[in-house]
């Protein structure tokens, strides 16, 4: 224990940047700042929108190229997976913080009748999938005469 002498301004002045130091302390400090395990499955936001004539879904996969991403159609459910790999810490470097998620992910969805499978098209810039689910031609109920 340190024994020192009470300045009352040195206090006034400690007080209004505890929040500034905290942060660096936060920051900095092993206890605190422990690199999180985000390293097994996430799970990327989409966009889905329709349009007269398709359906249109937007996946953020920021940091990914198409060679890493899978996307599956089966039996009207379209599958859309991969991975993001974390990068490997050199002898040299230490994270203080991971906020990004990395590992393995997967979203699916059921397609409604009216999509056009056959005609789906992907397109993948700027760590943006982009999915065109075009829509069929709408057909009215089929007339059965009775013989």
């Amino acid at each position: 224990m340190y024994v020192t002498k009470f300045k009352p301004a040195n206090e006034i002045f400690r007080d209004s940047i505890t929040p500034f130091g905290t942060f660096f302390d936060t920051f900095f400090n092993d206890r605190l700042g422990k690199v999180e395990n985000n390293t097994s499955f996430f799970r990327p936001s989409v966009d889905v929108k329709e349009t007269e004539t398709s359906f249109e879904l937007a996946f953020t996969l920021p940091g990914l190229n198409k060679e890493d991403v899978k996307i599956e159609l089966k039996d009207s459910r379209l599958t859309v997976s991969g991975e993001r790999k974390m990068e490997k810490e050199e002898n040299n470097t230490r994270y203080h913080r991971v906020e990004n998620h990395y590992g393995s992910f997967s979203r699916s969805f059921m397609l409604p009748e009216n999509v056009n499978a056959d005609a789906i098209e992907a397109g993948f810039t700027n760590g943006i999938l982009t999915l065109i689910l075009p829509k069929t031609e709408q057909v009215g109920p089929k007339t059965i005469s009775i013989k």
